[in-house]
């Protein structure tokens, strides 16, 4: 589900630890973590003109199975809150759009959305405002807070159980802010949520 985010200003960055990163699911306290396995390194491949280009989301995790879900009640369902990288290869998508066929290569290639560890949402208290950065070789690309969001975490968690049933352990990335960029072999790729939770890549060629 994607949505825009407004401008916002960074509101500072408090000590991170960047632990963990992604690719296999464990429960800690209800919350699941990701495990640093296959995704400790992103993938760019050689498609095309190699235009792959990232931003950084904050992530949702769902904690219980729920369907028509009332946006004031979606609330109680996370399970807690990460950041990600939603990888995009752009050129492989301009073509798919231009053909009207699907994004799955796009979007979906292996490595494409690696996660933090997630902040349990009794941590975070209710309705949490978090400030999100991205940045490549230390160079800030985006900085923007949740609170500019157009829609917020309780509504979209109602919409999507409109369409799909969620289930207990379903990750949202919850939009793109402004900043998307491209990155290349050899970029250091960090994303991070307010001081609570980061992820931090290495881009290799595949």
């Amino acid at each position: 589900i994607e949505h825009r985010l407004k401008r916002a200003d960074w509101k500072g960055d408090p000590a991170v630890s960047d632990d963990a990163y992604t690719e296999i699911y464990r429960y800690t306290a209800g919350v699941p973590r990701r495990i640093n396995t296959l995704c400790s390194r992103l993938l760019l491949l050689g498609f095309l003109e190699e235009k792959h280009q990232i931003d950084g989301e904050m992530v949702v995790a769902v904690g219980e199975k729920a369907k028509n879900i009332s946006a004031s009640d979606a609330w109680k369902i996370v399970a807690g809150y990460g950041v990600g990288l939603d990888m995009t290869l752009r050129d492989i998508q301009s073509v798919a759009k231009q053909k009207g066929l699907p994004w799955a290569v796009a979007k979906g290639f292996d490595t494409s959305a690696p996660v933090s560890d997630f902040i349990p949402a009794a941590k975070a208290g209710p309705h949490p405002v978090f400030d999100i950065e991205c940045s490549v070789n230390g160079s800030l690309r985006q900085r923007v807070s949740t609170s500019a969001m157009i829609f917020d975490v309780g509504y979209l968690l109602h919409y999507i159980s409109t369409i799909f049933t969620l289930e207990r352990g379903d990750l949202v990335f919850t939009g793109t802010p402004e900043g998307v960029g491209t990155v290349r072999p050899g970029d250091i790729i960090e994303a991070k949520l307010s001081g609570y939770a980061a992820t931090r890549h290495p881009g290799v060629a595949a």
